[in-house]
């Protein structure tokens, strides 16, 4: 690889983590609106739902920390297939 092609996927990544970083904003903005006009929660956010109930957590940190617990799930599980890329699919 020349310094241009690894310029350009250092910029490719960049660019993919930043509008990453926006829908997961947009998706919290969704979820914590759903929790607060009543309407329910998607499957997916029931647990993190639960554990900010029971604990009195805020949503977006439950559903952050809850995530997590998923990422280390699938680290245990693949062991030595898990790819570090495979964190936030970026590569």
């Amino acid at each position: 690889m020349n310094h241009t092609e690894v310029t350009e996927k250092n910029d490719n990544i960049k660019i993919r983590l930043v509008v990453y970083l926006i829908g997961l904003f947009i998706m919290t903005l969704g979820i914590s609106m759903s929790v607060k006009s009543n309407l329910g929660v998607s499957p997916v956010s029931s647990i993190p739902y639960t554990i900010t109930c029971i604990t009195g957590l805020e949503m977006g940190k439950a559903t952050i920390l809850f995530h997590i617990v998923l990422v280390a799930l699938q680290f245990v599980i693949l062991r030595g297939a898990f790819q570090i890329k495979s964190l936030l699919r970026l590569c």
